[in-house]
């Protein structure tokens, strides 16, 4: 949602076509079909493409393609950070959430951290459900919000 947002306004502040490549993987049909719904809503001056991360011609390609890599994750699980990484290398800069692994390889010359929060109840018995796979992500996030 706020990266939909930012690239909206950007887009009308400045006048400037945006495209913005969505490439990674969704869990499951409905979360896919929810970020659809949010870009049409929030975004509609942002032309949208998705393309399969797990697909290594895919995933390079789309580091090729872009002028700017944004990874605003939310996943607790976010350790180290191999996207920024591999963006940084194809010679990309950089906007990724200040969070765990992420801000200890983006720095101020290749990028920007954004401020970044934990889900509101994501201590104690919701996130053990989670690490014992009671819960799957989507659901975790879903209920510590």
């Amino acid at each position: 949602f706020p990266m939909f947002v930012g690239l909206q306004r950007a887009a009308r502040n400045t006048g400037q076509s945006m495209h913005l490549i969505l490439c990674g993987w969704f869990s499951h049909p409905e979360v896919r079909d929810a970020y659809l719904q949010t870009a049409a809503e929030v975004a509609p001056d942002i032309r949208l493409s998705i393309v399969d991360g797990l697909d290594d011609y895919w995933r390079v390609a789309s580091y090729h393609a872009a002028n700017l890599f944004v990874s605003l994750a939310d996943s607790i699980q976010e350790t180290f950070g191999l996207t920024p990484l591999e963006a940084m290398a194809s010679g990309l800069p950089v906007i990724a959430a200040n969070w765990n692994g992420y801000r200890d390889i983006v720095t101020s010359d290749v990028g920007f951290l954004t401020p970044t929060a934990m889900v509101r109840r994501a201590t104690g018995g919701l996130s053990e459900q989670y690490a014992s796979g009671q819960l799957n992500y989507d659901s975790f996030l879903a209920l510590a919000n």
